[in-house]
């Protein structure tokens, strides 16, 4: 996915607002969680589709220098590449405005993977957007399971919103909601509550995080508040969540325990988020 973030140089709403700053990046919830475990030395395979259009060239210009991305399952379509726009103010509150293309092509590369005992099949909650996604999704979703895979949800507010049509009857292993999410699919704000009844919807294992406080976790063995390290200044989240997956899916391939894994997590999203230092004067 392309993303334009478009830095706002005040906060009125105006049907003439000046833009301070705009940033082009690749982006896109399956796209972090791969460049960030790319970074951390492990390889992964991206599944997605792109457009054969400027943004498309783009996107293509880097994963080709990305020797840790397989991109043997990156299908190159005639439809015009995915984008977001991410509108920040300068309270660092956003707004997303998405544009998600037809990627029912994906259907037959799906069919040609070859997903072995524990592998980890993380899908973004972005690709259950549309009938045709949520198609290629069950398609795969039903390969991951058939051959013992392990399934990672990292959920969007749509899905959550949706999760009576599309998640309910998902065979989870491990569920990555943030509090507002966890919220809306459970009916509760309570995080200890919504994953109370989270794990009645099939899912193994929740990880609700909770921005500055950590993340809590959740199972048969463990129910417990991780809390992060630092306080550091990171009110604009965008991608945090994204490297907290990859966190804590590089600590799950190296055999570390679940707790481990949580801590990695926190911190590969704080690091993250530092590492942003994003200058809005």
């Amino acid at each position: 996915m392309y993303e334009q973030h478009i830095f706002l140089e005040d906060n009125r709403r105006s049907n003439d607002t000046l833009v301070k700053s705009v940033k082009y990046k690749i982006g896109g919830s399956a796209f972090n969680t791969a460049y960030g475990l790319s970074k951390m030395g492990h390889k992964v395979k991206l599944i997605c589709s792109i457009g054969k259009d400027i943004e498309g060239e783009y996107i293509k210009s880097v994963l080709s220098k990305m020797s840790q991305i397989n991109t043997d399952y990156v299908n190159f379509s005639n439809h015009e590449t995915s984008k977001v726009f991410a509108l920040i103010n300068k309270n660092n509150e956003h707004k997303f405005l998405s544009f998600r293309s037809n990627n029912i092509k994906l259907k037959s590369i799906i069919e040609n993977i070859n997903i072995k005992r524990n592998d980890i099949v993380n899908i973004s909650g972005y690709a259950f957007q549309d009938e045709n996604s949520r198609i290629i999704c069950n398609k795969l979703i039903g390969k991951c399971k058939d051959n013992s895979g392990l399934l990672l949800v990292d959920p969007s507010l749509n899905f959550a919103k949706n999760f009576n049509k599309i998640g309910k009857f998902l065979p989870i292993d491990y569920f990555f909601p943030n509090q507002e999410e966890a919220s809306i699919i459970s009916g509760v704000d309570d995080y200890k509550q919504a994953a109370k009844i989270l794990h009645t919807k099939n899912i193994k294992n929740v990880l609700i995080t909770l921005g500055d406080v950590g993340c809590y976790l959740s199972n048969l063995e463990h129910k417990k508040l991780y809390k992060s390290k630092s306080s550091y200044d990171h009110s604009l989240t965008i991608g945090a969540g994204d490297n907290f997956v990859a966190g804590f899916i590089s600590a799950k391939v190296n055999n570390l325990s679940i707790e481990e894994c949580v801590n990695n997590a926190n911190n590969c999203a704080l690091d993250y988020l530092k590492s942003k230092n994003i200058n809005r004067d």
